[in-house]
């Protein structure tokens, strides 16, 4: 499978995890669409389209709104702020690139690489190189994943909105697969 193939498998099941509109207060990320936080991303592009969509339709919980061009801003925006700066590709399992590439869109691409580092038990310093590659691939995969999944629990349980969004972020690892 080549990069664009395994990125496009895994943001399958990113997106399907990100849902659609969300403006929840208890949300320090304030509104999201399919994940993308206004408050971290002010100038995404894609807010211009959803306040002008805002004006005559009201979006309610999860919901979509239709057209490609909305998708392939989505798509852009992951791929460029998540996908290129976690450099997984090279890593053999796409199970793992998966769960490593789902951990960093849902709390930050240097958490979910110093996590993977500790567990395949080289330099912690939140960079995907080749000695973090190679350590990771010399994992029995179950293994690697059980664990990294584990960690991610633990950090999660330990954020203070765990007790807002800890249930759905649960379910969200249970459903982070192929």
């Amino acid at each position: 499978m080549n990069e664009k193939e395994l990125y496009q498998k895994c943001m399958t099941v990113v997106s399907k995890n990100e849902g659609g509109y969300v403006f929840d207060i208890n949300d320090p990320g304030g509104e999201t669409y399919c994940g993308i936080s206004r408050k971290n991303n002010p100038d995404w592009e894609g807010w211009d389209i959803i306040d002008e969509y805002k004006k005559s339709h009201t979006l309610k919980r999860y919901d979509f709104i239709p057209g490609s061009y909305l998708e392939s801003l989505i798509n852009d925006f992951y791929e460029q702020k998540y996908w290129r700066s976690c450099n997984l590709f090279g890593i053999t399992s796409p199970e793992i690139v998966l769960n490593i590439f789902d951990f960093a869109v849902n709390s930050g691409r240097s958490t979910a690489i110093k996590k993977a580092q500790v567990i395949a038990g080289v330099k912690v310093d939140g960079i995907c190189g080749w000695i973090t590659k190679n350590a990771i691939n010399a994992f029995p995969e179950q293994l690697f994943i059980g664990t990294y999944r584990a960690a991610r629990v633990n950090f999660l349980k330990s954020l203070k909105t765990y007790k807002y969004f800890g249930t759905g972020w649960l379910k969200r690892i249970k459903n982070t697969h192929f």
